[in-house]
């Protein structure tokens, strides 16, 4: 009988995923979770996204890292898969995203744009553009001080390019040209190009989105050496 609330079943704290996929999401009782900081010591933003592995959990991180990529911040994305955890965050569905310790979505599998969206709302703003002491921002970013520059993420075309870049320099017996690489995407939108790898020589964008040859790249260097 269930009077005094003798025999009644105890209920149980689940999760629902946004997937509807079946993944086990059943929940332990809320545990006391150890909050971080807003930020670290080196200024990163604290960024996490809770799941349990499924597929839009793992949709929602990819996401989230290219947006932050995008915007060129300074954070590091925690994936976290263990329940106990996200159930000190109070969260009901998955996947769901924390910022600074603070659920501020969950049970949607957001884009990569509408991650930067919340981020733009809650203040986050990417680090100001690089500038030089005279042109007030409009000049290229000083970090080239290498007279060769590939601009990209670090994809597999990315060191193909630079690889075949030094190839290239060896073709030509060139010793004075220096090779740097620019993962910044705020940096590589200065350079105006609208898919990567790009080249860069001199400070002068020669190609992008593209991956040259070495015998290709070693006929434009000789064109700038004159």
């Amino acid at each position: 009988m269930g009077l005094f609330g003798f025999g009644k079943k105890k209920e149980e704290n689940t999760l629902a995923c946004a997937c509807q996929c079946g993944c086990p999401t059943a929940a332990t009782d809320p545990a006391e979770v150890e909050k971080e900081t807003s930020y670290t010591g080196d200024g990163t933003l604290s960024i996490k996204v809770l799941g349990a592995g499924c597929a839009s959990c793992h949709t929602l991180l990819e996401n989230t890292k290219e947006a932050v990529l995008r915007m060129g911040l300074n954070a590091d994305v925690e994936y976290v898969t263990d329940m106990a955890q996200i159930a000190g965050y109070g969260v009901m569905s998955i996947p769901a995203l924390v910022v600074n310790e603070k659920v501020i979505t969950m049970g949607k599998v957001l884009k990569a744009t509408e991650v930067e969206q919340l981020l733009n709302k809650l203040g986050v703003v990417q680090p100001a553009a690089p500038s030089c002491c005279t042109c007030g921002g409009t000049c290229k970013p000083e970090s080239a001080s290498a007279s060769i520059l590939i601009l990209g993420p670090g994809c597999k075309n990315c060191k193909t390019l630079e690889e075949n870049t030094r190839v290239a320099l060896d073709m030509i017996g060139n010793t004075t040209f220096t090779i740097g690489h620019v993962t910044d995407f705020a940096e590589i939108a200065q350079y105006g190009i609208m898919s990567t790898p790009g080249l860069v020589v001199d400070g002068k964008v020669v190609s992008y989105g593209k991956v040259l040859k070495p015998e290709d790249i070693a006929t434009i260097l000789k064109k700038v050496q004159g």
